[in-house]
């Protein structure tokens, strides 16, 4: 015999505001991703943009409140701007080329 069994289960209330929090790391990261294919000489040091996928990732950490729960959440961040820069740069440079290898972006030296 199954028995049945009830379940109190306190009053949900929906929430009235969706917050998109991831959309800012992925955004800011495939747009570094993508300045990172085109010859700019501005941003072509790499120290500077690892910083700016550091300062998008604290930023992220900051806006989404995440920092109040863990400061881990900006290394977490730090990394999920990596990982969308490296797709970012890919995704640029096959829609230019039609490879998928960033080689073909870097200028010769000479």
């Amino acid at each position: 015999m199954l028995a049945s069994r009830r379940v109190l289960v306190p009053d949900a209330q929906p929430k009235e505001i969706l917050h998109m929090d991831e959309l800012f790391p992925i955004g800011v990261g495939a747009a570094i991703g993508a300045l990172s294919t085109f010859d700019l000489r501005w941003f072509r040091p790499l120290w500077l943009r690892l910083l700016m996928i550091a300062l998008a990732g604290g930023t992220a950490t900051f806006v989404s409140g995440e920092y109040q729960q863990s400061w881990l959440f900006v290394c977490a961040d730090i990394l999920e701007v990596a990982f969308c820069a490296l797709i970012g740069a890919f995704a640029v440079n096959y829609l230019r080329t039609g490879r998928l290898s960033l080689r073909a972006s870097v200028p010769a030296s000479r």
